[in-house]
Order: structure tokens, then sequence, then C-alpha cells
């Protein structure tokens, strides 16, 4: 009988081998989905009526948990709120788990709904110093790390603002460790809450 050409590493074999592997992979990947249908609830207590502009996107709107395998190779639990339904949307909060990686929070912003200007002067605050402002062409790019993610601190004022004005949708998206999985619902709604306070 020929032998398989196609050979496993030690550990390959090892995790082959063992099936609580990918049953404990199961339980952890249940619970993420359980707790961001728990912070889906929080964000609708939380932010649906922080001002207008916010309070008439977020009216009576729905969150969405969605998991995959692939991102990057590695699995995810997104939750978007609200609930995408189509290609055009006014703002979206996003949050992720990216397996082995972090967590981040994500806002998705119009750039024609909101003043950009004021946007600006809101964002060079020291509260958001550790803030990344995505300036690529891939909107839904989550690798923060990513060349395209780039420290708002790191930008001068006008240089902020010519960027802001530069594309359809302004992302902005901070890292949160997944040690501080106890963290998550606190910082998210914190990240969440402080900039739409401000928008106009």
């Amino acid at each position: 009988m020929r032998k398989s050409v196609i050979k496993l590493t030690k550990t390959e074999f090892d995790f082959l081998s063992r099936e609580d592997y990918p049953k404990i992979k199961q339980q952890v990947i249940q619970k993420l989905c359980q707790h961001f249908d728990s912070l889906g609830v929080l964000m609708q207590q939380s932010i649906s009526s922080i001002n207008e502009t916010v309070m008439m996107e977020l009216h009576q709107a729905q969150f969405k948990t969605t998991k995959g395998e692939n991102y990057q190779q590695l699995p995810y639990v997104v939750l978007d709120y609200p609930k995408i339904k189509n290609a055009e949307f006014i703002l979206l909060f996003r949050t992720m788990c990216w397996w082995g990686k972090y967590f981040s929070l994500n806002i998705f912003l119009h750039s024609s709904s909101f003043n950009t200007k004021q946007l600006a002067e809101i964002l060079q605050h020291k509260t958001f110093e550790k803030v990344k402002l995505y300036i690529g062409d891939d909107l839904w790019q989550q690798d923060l790390e990513h060349k395209d993610f780039i420290k708002i601190s790191s930008l001068k004022k006008t240089a902020l603002i010519t960027q802001l004005n530069k594309k359809s949708y302004i992302k902005l998206s901070v890292k949160v460790s997944l040690k501080k999985w106890d963290e998550l619902d606190e910082k998210a709604i914190e990240f969440y809450t402080t900039i739409s306070k401000k928008l106009a």
C-alpha cells in the first residue's frame, strides 16, 4: 500500500488526535456569541437616545451577531449595531473578536451626515490618542495592524480634516486585548458613547 505523501507535523497530528480541541473551540465561539448578544442589548439601551442624529438612525434598530471561520485563516465573531440592511448606511458600530488576536471596536460614519471639522477637533483630544483612522479603500478591512490604519494622534488637525473628507465613510477603530474579556462591555460602551455624544 502506498504511503501518504502528505505529512503532518507533530503539532498537527496532536491536534488531529484530540477531540477536545474543536469542542473547546465551539464552546468558546458559543460563549462569544452570547456575550455579543448581551452587548447588543446593552448598546440598544445605552446609545440609541444619545443625540438626534444617532437617535433617528438607531430608532427601533436591531443588532446582529455573526460568526465565521476564515478571516485571514482565523475564526471571528462580529456584532453589528444596527444590523446592516443595505450598502448605504449612516452609521455602524462594529465589535469584533478575532481569534488569537484581539477585540476591535469600530465606528463607521457616513461623512456627508456629520460635521468633519468638528469631528476632527473632538478626535484630537487625548481621550482618543489610541484610536486609529482607516485611510484605505477596503472599508471592511479588520486588521488594525494594516498599514492603512493610522493613529489619529500622529496627524495634525489640517491633515486629519483632509483625511476625514477624502472618503464616503469614516472608520474609527481601537484595539482591546482578549485578556480584557470581562471589561469589553464597559470599554465598548465608553468608546461608542463618547464619540456619539459629540456627533453633530
